[in-house]
């Protein structure tokens, strides 16, 4: 929400002193669509993959944990079933219950284990996927930089929804002030397969 805050207010702190251009020139205003970029950036498909090919690598080897604490907890139940055995003397019962409770407290040892595991699985994949989503906004980035230079542009103004509600930042611009798609050429430059 601050975000968005913030980049209303510089929105608008552009808008409003725009009529009022210094003597260092004039300003130009140019618009992107960085979620358009970022979707249409062949790293990003990569980005994708690999991500996807992590968390399925990440869901096999949770559900792998999952089925061995499975087995020992049916082998635990098999054992305490065996308390229910008539024929147990009251000494062998006694022992096979102190075994039973060591069971119990190592199986909950396990479930923690289990726990943490994914936990930190996950927190692992995802400051990983923040790390690399990053890396390519930057090069995104760097390109629309490069890219508004290259138009004389002094602000290149976001169109997509940064906000997250269904309308844009920028509500409205005149669709020759949009250089999404040269920037997208750029970046897509040495694409494989090109």
């Amino acid at each position: 929400m601050n975000k968005s805050i913030i980049a209303l207010f510089s929105i608008f702190a552009v808008l409003f002193t725009a009529p009022f251009a210094t003597a260092q020139g004039d300003i130009k205003i140019v618009t992107v669509s960085m979620e358009r970029l970022f979707d249409g950036y062949h790293k990003s498909a990569e980005f994708r993959n690999r991500m996807n090919s992590v968390r399925t690598e990440a869901q096999t080897e949770l559900e792998s944990r999952r089925n061995a604490f499975q087995q020992r907890i049916a082998a635990f139940e098999e054992r305490r079933e065996g308390l229910d055995n008539p024929l147990l003397s009251d000494d062998r019962r006694a022992d096979l219950q102190r075994e039973l409770q060591r069971e119990i407290e190592q199986l909950r040892a396990a479930e923690q284990e289990l726990n943490r595991w994914q936990q930190a699985r996950m927190n692992q994949i995802n400051q990983s996927e923040q790390n690399l989503r990053s890396e390519l906004i930057r090069e995104i980035r760097e390109a629309v930089i490069a890219a508004a230079a290259t138009e004389g542009a002094t602000v290149v103004l976001d169109t997509s929804d940064v906000m997250g509600v269904g309308v844009a930042t920028v509500v409205f611009s005149k669709p020759e002030l949009d250089i999404t798609d040269r920037v997208l050429r750029q970046i897509n430059r040495n694409a494989p397969g090109l």
